[in-house]
């Protein structure tokens, strides 16, 4: 009997803990949760109106006669040109941007942007390497470096590979830095390269959130998110968000709608949240 009465509460106490346990596993949707979402939503935002406007530049500076130094007109920003006087390229375009003007979609950016193009940007196999120096989106530090390779340059195909290694300061409390490898497939408006309204581009790949605190975020898309040049928001795809190896998150954009709604899901739970490109 004794040992009976020893048993019993122990068998009691494993169950409490594994009752305890299994809740603490299956939490759902956190606010914490939904605060990373929100910020590497700015952050993918951030990055696709640089990248568009990376296009710009690239094709702006290749019809402008390609003089060995010249200046062009841009979207609010002072554009060089410099080119190497015998082999043309390497060609590198300085966007500078001031103390503060409003680019393509609106956003206030201020500082540098160097762009180093190894090639006419649509070959195949045409690097562009992106610098950026003091330079601020609205009130977003952004400093480090991207690659972006042309992989295919034909009639109703249009891809780029981008390698980034981007560290984002929001303020003094919250900042991420975010190493990525994405191909972005221009869908249409690759004929207009001089009007971003009609683009439709696919995005894909996978990128790593690390912030100061340690924790660390892998994303990886599950169905390519779909960007529509006519449309502040990402319309549809499908994201998949761990925290340290932990439970994964999915966040899924729509059907195609213009709207800046999504459905995020964990642990057999589901929230639909709303995203601004402005959050932080």
């Amino acid at each position: 009997m004794k040992t009976r009465n020893v048993i019993l509460p122990i068998v009691f106490s494993l169950s409490l803990i594994s009752c305890q346990k299994n809740d603490h596993d299956a939490e759902g949707v956190t606010e914490e949760d939904i605060e990373i979402i929100k910020t590497e939503n700015q952050a993918t935002y951030l990055l696709e109106d640089l990248e568009s406007e990376v296009d710009y530049f690239s094709a702006s500076s290749e019809s402008s006669n390609m003089q060995k130094s010249a200046q062009v007109g841009g979207p609010c920003a002072a554009i060089t040109i410099d080119v190497t006087e015998e082999t043309i390229f390497p060609v590198v375009v300085t966007v500078d941007y001031g103390d503060g003007c409003d680019g393509l979609w609106g956003h206030r950016k201020s500082g540098t942007i160097v762009i180093t193009k190894t090639a006419p940007w649509f070959q195949e196999g045409a690097k562009r390497i992106i610098e950026f120096q003091n330079f601020v989106m609205d009130t977003v530090a952004v400093s480090g470096s991207m690659t972006i390779t042309t992989e295919a340059f034909q009639q109703n195909l249009v891809s780029f590979r981008t390698v980034s290694n981007i560290a984002f300061t929001w303020n003094e409390t919250l900042s991420l830095n975010r190493t990525a490898d994405i191909t972005r497939s221009l869908l249409a408006g690759f004929d207009t390269p001089f009007d971003i309204t009609d683009n439709v581009i696919e995005a894909e790949g996978m990128a790593t959130l690390t912030f100061p605190g340690g924790d660390r975020y892998t994303r990886q898309t599950v169905e390519p998110l779909v960007i529509m040049g006519s449309c502040q928001h990402i319309v549809s795809g499908i994201l998949e968000i761990v925290k340290n190896g932990e439970t994964a998150i999915t966040v899924d954009y729509g059907d195609g709608t213009c709207d800046n709604n999504v459905v995020v899901s964990k642990d057999g739970e589901s929230v639909e949240v709303e995203l601004n490109r402005e959050e932080n």
